[in-house]
């Protein structure tokens, strides 16, 4: 009985290594993508982060954020302003979101937007921010 149950083991690894075979002939690799449409997620991308680099103390400045995302996807926005403050947003993908800090310390400061896409996509870019 156990070497039964081994021979038909045997047998299916067999046949699956045979329709694993069969399939990359098939479908070469590089046409999966094309056969499985919308299997491979695609990174999201920043495209802009537009806004002044410096400031006065206790200024409220607006920086908008263009992101894009090949899939579609609603993006969840992380922005590091540099100061202790995190924020986050849900938003659609490929739009404009504009959004506003005001820093209460003199310095300089790096903004960090980070977008996730919730598929393990995630990106992020930064830029310098002084306040004098």
């Amino acid at each position: 009985m156990i070497q039964a149950f081994s021979e038909i083991k045997n047998k299916t690894i067999l046949a699956l290594c045979l329709a694993a075979t069969l399939l990359f002939l098939v479908f070469p690799l590089g046409t999966e993508a094309a056969y499985f449409e919308g299997a491979i997620n695609q990174v999201p991308t920043i495209i802009t982060i537009d806004g002044p680099q410096a400031t006065l103390l206790g200024s409220t400045k607006t920086y908008d954020v263009y992101t894009a995302d090949a899939d579609g996807d609603w993006l969840i926005l992380t922005i590091y302003w540099g100061d202790g403050v995190i924020e986050r947003f849900v938003r659609p993908s490929n739009f404009t979101f504009p959004f506003t800090h005001t820093w209460t310390k003199r310095g300089i400061y790096t903004i960090t937007v980070m977008i996730d896409d919730g598929k393990n996509g995630i990106l992020q870019s930064s830029r310098v921010m002084f306040v004098k």
